[in-house]
């Protein structure tokens, strides 16, 4: 990826804003696998027809976890795992280590999506 220069001009949704700000506050009031499954499922409630935004707040755990294996090593975030539940339920490490990792990469997330414009 290095040397791949991409300037990217599209404006984020508030919605996307709004999710971000709030999957850690989910993670706090409920359990963390419950907040991440929450929003694992977002895209499932979307197809079914569900209540809830047109959006896909389902990129919120993917993001969280890709950028999880950018930072952490391929022994703690393995390629098998597919989401980030997954990592929450199988990796070795302590629960409290899975969760700061997790809300890190969170608030790493939303610090950098102010860069970008609200649409």
């Amino acid at each position: 990826m290095e040397g791949d220069k991409k300037v990217i001009t599209d404006k984020i949704s508030k919605t996307f804003h709004g999710y971000f700000s709030s999957f850690g506050a989910d993670m706090i009031n409920s359990t963390p696998l419950a907040a991440i499954i929450f929003y694992e499922e977002g895209k499932k409630a979307n197809d079914e027809g569900g209540s809830g935004s047109k959006e896909d707040r389902s990129l919120i755990p993917e993001s969280i976890l890709k950028l999880l294996r950018l930072e952490l090593t391929s022994s703690i975030v393995k390629e098998s795992y597919q989401k980030l539940s997954d990592y929450y339920v199988l990796s070795n490490e302590s629960k409290s280590r899975k969760n700061l990792n997790i809300a890190a990469a969170a608030a790493a997330l939303k610090i950098a999506l102010r860069t970008f414009p609200k649409s």
